[in-house]
Formats: C-alpha cells, structure tokens, sequence
C-alpha cells in the first residue's frame, strides 16, 4: 500500500519537473539562455563572433574562442579538400589532417570579450576576434617559418642532393604549419594571395616524394657479404632505385659490412647474420648506420639454414621498408 502511494505520489509531481520541480522536492530555477546567444551576431568584414559557456568564465571565453577556430576550420578543411581535388592528390591524405588539425589548435590573436553573462551556474561569452590583427599577426608568423624553410633547403642545395632530400625531410613539420597559416589567412581574409605559397609548399612535397628515385646509388660490400649485397640490390631495384657502378657517378654509396656464422644446436643447422648497413653521402660523410641481426634454420645443413636466414632478412626489410633501410624515409 505504502509503495502504490509513493507511486502515485511521484506520478502525480511528474508532470511538473518540466516547470522547473525536481524529485527532491525543491524548486530549481530555469535557465534562460540570453538573446545574444540565441541569436548570435553574423560574422562580417571585420570580426569573426564566437560564443561559448562554461561553467566559469575563463571556462566559456575558451569554448567561444574554439568557436571562432571552428569556423576557420570548416573553411581551410573546404580549401584543402578542392585544392587536394584540383591537383590529384598532390596533397597527401595524411598531410591534409596535419593542416586541418593545425588550423583548429592554432593560437587566435586580435580577440576580446564583447559581452559576458551568468544564468544560474552556467557562464556565456561573446568574443570577436579583429580580422584585420589576426591576419597581422599571422603574416608576420607565417614569414618567419616561412624563412627558416627556404634558409634551409637553399644551404642543402648548394651542398649535396642527398642533403637537399633530408633537407625537404627535415622541413616537413615547418611545411605543415606554414601551410595552414597560409589556409587560416585565406579563411580570415578572402583577398589574401595564397597560390604562391601553396604552389611553393606542394613543390617541396613534390620533390621530397621524387627525390630518392633521382638520386644514384652505389653498393659497396665485403666478399662476406655478398649475398646480402644482391639481395638489396634486387630489393632497391624492385622500388626503382637508380644503382650505380661509378662511386664519382654516386650520390650516396651503401656499405655493406658483417658476418655470417655457423652453428650446430641440438642437430639443427643455424646462420647468423649481423649485417651493418651504412649510407655516406657524396663527401663521405656518414648519413645512416643501422645494425640488423637475424637467425635462419634448418635439417639440412648451412646452405638452407643460410637461406632461411635472407628470407627472414629480406621480410624485416620488406617490414621496415628498403627505402628507410638506407636512409630515405617516406614523406606520407
């Protein structure tokens, strides 16, 4: 009896719990939400608006301020797509969440509070954000990477084309950033150039991405390790690698250096290959020293237990990929 009158009780305060009556028999106030955020300010020719709330203050300029990065993203994220579209993938996948992420987490400038509110424990804010600063502030950002890249890859230039490679490497992260300055401007201010500094940008990706397919290579082994020495070769053909005989023709040479060892466990034929692989640019100086040890077996003696042995190499190989097994790593 008592639980069909605690039943009927709650029932019949149900319908007002939409008035603002809780289950723990206290009134609550109702939040209202101010017109101001309910009908946010459009954006115009000279401010970007973002609201937010929070549950303090700071809490709110924050989501406000993620408000207006929101923006800027859903546009650069537009521009990327229609220029990866336009030029058939000369951006990368992987690149293009680079940029878009970039754009989202970039540090905003030009902005302050318009209007603040509280209703009950919740906080709103309205900030904008000058288009005029922000785009000042992000030139000036954007020149100074922009600097430092071209500084970079014109002193690897003048030096070697392997340094010029590592130096397009290198850059890689700077090119990433500078470009989503490019993209945020571009959102920011619809009369801001972008093309020379996109063309600029994918002209490096380009050539990172061409560069180890016009470099020479020259194989230089130990009689030891000579069957190692054909099958990279083999492997690094297979990937289109210019091979070279001429060390004055190369742009790198790869060393080959290691041993081959024997031995006999409980009946089994085991070889043991450590093989050193070093790269040296044209100047002889040293570009990559990797170490790799792998164990092959068999019944039948050390001729198979050898080739287990490059069968296992040559996967660890295939795994890591021959291209970074001699320094040139992938630019995706």
């Amino acid at each position: 009896m008592l639980f069909k009158l605690g039943l009927l009780i709650i029932l019949g305060l149900a319908p007002y719990t939409a008035r603002g009556f809780d289950f723990g028999f206290g009134w609550t106030a109702k939040t209202e939400v101010p017109e101001w955020v309910a009908n946010p300010t459009k954006d115009d020719a000279k401010f970007i608006y973002g609201i937010g709330s929070g549950i303090s203050l700071a809490k709110a300029e924050q989501a406000a301020l993620k408000n207006i990065s929101g923006k800027l993203a859903t546009v650069v994220s537009s521009s990327v797509f229609a220029n990866t579209s336009v030029h058939q993938g000369a951006v990368s996948s992987t690149f293009s969440e680079e940029i878009i992420t970039k754009t989202f987490d970039t540090k905003l400038s030009g902005f302050e509070t318009e209007r603040s509110d509280q209703q009950g424990k919740v906080f709103y804010v309205k900030v904008r954000m000058s288009r005029t600063l922000f785009v000042k502030d992000t030139l000036e950002r954007l020149a100074s990477i922009d600097e430092k890249i071209a500084s970079k890859i014109k002193l690897a230039s003048r030096d070697s084309k392997l340094q010029l490679y590592f130096a397009l490497i290198s850059t890689r992260p700077d090119v990433s950033e500078a470009t989503s300055l490019v993209y945020l401007l571009q959102a920011a201010s619809p009369s801001f150039d972008s093309n020379s500094y996109l063309i600029k940008y994918r002209e490096y990706q380009s050539r990172a991405e061409e560069m180890p397919y016009r470099l020479g290579f020259r194989v230089n082994a130990t009689a030891e390790m000579k069957l190692i020495s054909d099958l990279l070769v083999s492997m690094l053909g297979e990937h289109g690698l210019l091979l070279l005989k001429q060390a004055d023709q190369a742009d790198a040479t790869i060393r080959i250096n290691g041993s081959a060892d024997n031995k006999r466990i409980f009946g089994d034929y085991m070889t043991q290959l450590r093989v050193t692989i070093q790269v040296d640019d044209k100047l002889g100086r040293k570009i990559k020293t990797q170490e790799y040890v792998v164990a092959g077996s068999s019944l039948n003696g050390y001729e198979n237990s050898l080739r287990d042995a490059l069968q296992l190499l040559r996967q660890r190989w295939e795994d890591e990929g021959v291209l970074s097994v001699v320094g040139m790593r992938s630019v995706n």
